[in-house]
């Protein structure tokens, strides 16, 4: 006979309640330091900006507002919902309430995991086991973006589809979280595919009717299409994730094997080593018999269609390794049944042993940080806890061009630094690039990257002469070319210098009362 499907958040045959709680707490407390880190990522003052922009107008845009290149053409924003959080958060008065909303979201992602494992039957000794890998692979992604509320939606659907099976009217409230995520997020499609695949395809161990699944999965179709875009954001994942120009040059959209020195970091690492376990342990399952092996866990309610959004999300993790995080999420609870299955004996000094692995990785997180990989030098390079904005970001001189010394006008600036100068201006300066792809055409994009290079001279003089100020990387091919440039000009001014960023400022563009706080003009 197969066996029986525990309910959700039944306790596995063998677990004591204080190990099951210490596993409860580590699956919320790993994430949660992991995300505690200042603010470094290029994309969230793009959202912010846009959030600033929703309230200030009380509608959500629908052509580009923001840049100076983009002449106001046509523009999706298709994560307005999480931009409007973001910015609601930042106005309570301090960027730490930001990381706040970060630690937050990334403590719900363990707790939903958790719950997904327990509702397996998935024994704490697995679930301790696999804390480290799994977090340790899914830690580049824990940061403020809406990707991570996205994340959250996507267990949340699975535990929802899992518990609508013991109490079928949770499934209904599939339809307002499809709401949800459509203003969120673009990847609530594969939350339509899940949800679809799971009530009307792979519906075994469902009580609720046929007929009510399938009112479910249409309402939660329907109810995507409550969105300022309508049917334009159904295309608008396609049109941002095939982009090859654009997600060429950004290293979370390459592949594993081609994106720089990725493949030696802990997240790397980890994830071959979840894949190993899931290959291996279906390998010693063997095909079966009817009611065991892998025929047997097929049969499992939910196992098939789990399985199979796991292997489409390790495929989508081939092409892009922004797409590792899903994956290891997904791959997760199917190797603790894998492995818990097999009924090995877990002696209590095993299950001590079990416990010492995640309780050291919170040491380290603690103690060192995340380990996010080795630089060019070959130096490790750790994400510690920590609080407000990076200095590595730009934040400080361009908050002094925008506020205090009131410069405006169009900012001449690498595409990661374009999002800054609309949040900390209010939009005033208008950057020629940003991290927004689908405002820019292909051919755009790559001619401001030659121009920056020194390639396209044409180009880089009209951006030159139209610019009040230009923001640029020293670290890129031709900047330090184009930075002599500058500082041999008597119309361009240096105001602030660091490893990542220089900020040039044009004379004519500060206004008249600050001039004097200037160089003296050379002859």
């Amino acid at each position: 006979m197969a066996e029986k499907e525990k309910p959700p958040g039944v306790l596995s045959t063998g677990d004591s309640r204080l190990l099951n709680r210490f596993s409860l707490a580590l699956a919320l407390l790993i994430p949660a330091l992991i995300a505690a880190h200042p603010l470094a990522n290029n994309d969230l003052p793009m959202h912010l900006a846009v959030g600033h922009w929703v309230l200030e107008n009380g509608q959500v845009p629908n052509v580009d507002p923001f840049s100076a290149t983009g002449h106001g053409g046509p523009w999706v924003a298709h994560e307005w919902l999480a931009a409007t959080l973001f910015k609601s958060v930042e106005s309570l008065g301090h960027p730490n309430f930001l990381i706040a909303l970060a630690v937050l979201l990334s403590a719900t992602l363990g707790g939903l995991l958790e719950l997904i494992q327990r509702s397996f039957g998935v024994p704490a000794f697995w679930r301790l086991l696999l804390l480290v890998p799994v977090w340790l692979a899914v830690g580049r992604r824990l940061m403020l973006r809406p990707h991570l509320l996205a994340l959250n939606l996507v267990l949340l659907v699975w535990w929802i589809t899992r518990h609508g099976r013991q109490s079928s009217r949770w499934l209904w409230t599939l339809i307002p979280v499809m709401t949800l995520w459509a203003n969120l997020h673009g990847s609530f499609l594969l939350g339509i595919a899940y949800i679809v695949g799971d009530l009307c395809i792979f519906s075994r161990g469902h009580a609720l009717p046929q007929k009510q699944r399938f009112l479910v999965a249409g309402g939660c179709l329907l109810a995507t299409l409550i969105n300022p875009h309508g049917l334009a954001l159904y295309l608008f994942p396609f049109q941002l994730a095939l982009d090859p120009v654009f997600t060429a040059g950004v290293f979370e959209w390459l592949p594993p094997w081609t994106a720089p020195g990725f493949m030696t970091t802990p997240a790397a690492i980890s994830g071959i080593v979840l894949i190993s376990l899931a290959v291996l342990g279906s390998v010693l399952h063997g095909s079966g018999t009817e009611n065991s092996g892998l025929r047997g866990l097929l049969k499992r309610p939910g196992f098939a269609l789990s399985l199979l959004a796991a292997v489409t999300a390790t495929l989508l993790a081939s092409r892009q390794l922004r797409h590792l995080a899903l994956a290891t999420l997904l791959w997760t609870p199917l190797i603790g049944v894998l492995w818990s299955s097999l009924h090995w004996r877990v002696s209590p000094l095993l299950q001590r042993a079990a416990l010492s692995f995640p309780v050291a990785l919170v040491l380290l997180l603690g103690f060192q940080g995340y380990p996010a990989g080795v630089d060019a030098q070959g130096q490790w390079r750790w994400r510690s806890i920590g609080s407000g904005w990076s200095p590595q970001t730009p934040v400080i001189p361009l908050d002094a061009l925008a506020n205090q010394w009131e410069v405006q006008g169009t900012l001449l600036c690498e595409y990661e630094f374009g999002g800054f100068a609309s949040y900390l201006s209010g939009g005033r300066l208008k950057p020629t690039m940003d991290s927004r792809n689908t405002v820019y055409t292909p051919e755009f994009f790559l001619d401001h990257s030659a121009a920056l290079r020194g390639e396209k001279p044409v180009i880089l003089q009209q951006l030159l002469t139209e610019s009040a100020a230009a923001l640029l990387n020293p670290e890129k091919p031709g900047r330090r070319k184009l930075g002599i440039r500058l500082s041999q000009s008597a119309e361009w001014v240096l105001i602030s210098n660091s490893k990542e960023a220089q900020l040039w400022v044009k004379r004519s563009s500060v206004p008249e009362k600050y001039r004097n706080s200037l160089p003296p003009q050379r002859s």
